[in-house]
This record gives C-alpha cells, structure tokens and sequence, in this order.
C-alpha cells in the first residue's frame, strides 16, 4: 500500500513538474517524518525506478532529486546498526566502586528511640568542615 502510495506522488509531482519536482526530496523526508511510509520502502523505491506509474525517466528523475533524503535515511540506518552491535547488553565494572555498608549509631545518641542530631562543628572563619557532617 505504501509502494502505491509512492507511485501516486510521482504522478501527482509528474501532473504540477515545475511547482512538486523541485521540492520531491521535501515530500518524501515529510512522508517518512509523518510517519506514513516507513524506511525500508523508502529505500526499496530509491533502489530501483519503475515505469509503472509513471515515464522510467520520471521516476529516476524524481528518485535522483530526493536522493539526499534516501542517503540520510541508509546512514542513519548503517548508525543504528552500529549503536545495536556496541550494546551488547555488557556492564564495564571499575575499581572506582566503594564498599557499600551499614553504619550503626552509638546507642547514647539515641533519645526515646530516635536519633539526635549533634551540633555540626565549624572552623575558626565559620565554614562548615563536610567532614564532620
């Protein structure tokens, strides 16, 4: 259905040549951004012109003329490839962990139950030293 769609915009840029040819390239990159005709058959229609809708010479006309779009939609799919072989799911480990633990408080710390707060020591200019926190 989207090879026939494909074919109908070629008669359409073949029926108004001077106002659709020279924007061809535009109407295919906003068929595949509106989502109505998907990457492969862009690429499958840019691979080989056809004289089924409308003159051979046309269509290749047409196809050259959005060739910029079809190159963009291979290299992003060549990247996309690229990303899937690099993600293979492995997670890189450093030595930059820590040790991850539990610190006890002191049970004198602790009044009815909860914990209390000590007063946070500060330096002789009235910074807060992060250490003692």
């Amino acid at each position: 259905a989207q090879r026939h769609l494909l074919g109908g915009i070629e008669q359409l840029i073949s029926k108004h040549l001077d106002t659709l040819f020279p924007k061809s390239a535009h109407i295919i990159k906003a068929l595949y951004d509106n989502d109505v005709v998907e990457e492969e058959v862009l690429l499958a229609w840019g691979e080989k012109p056809s004289k089924k809708y409308v003159k051979k010479k046309l269509c290749a006309e047409i196809i050259a003329k959005a060739q910029p779009v079809l190159d963009w939609l291979k290299n992003a799919e060549e990247d996309e490839s690229d990303d899937e072989n690099d993600e293979d799911g492995a997670i890189e480990f450093d030595d930059r962990a820590r040790k991850v633990g539990t610190v006890e408080m002191d049970a004198a710390k602790k009044i009815n139950g909860t914990a209390q707060i000590e007063k946070i020591k500060t330096e002789e200019d009235g910074e807060v030293d992060i250490d003692d926190i």
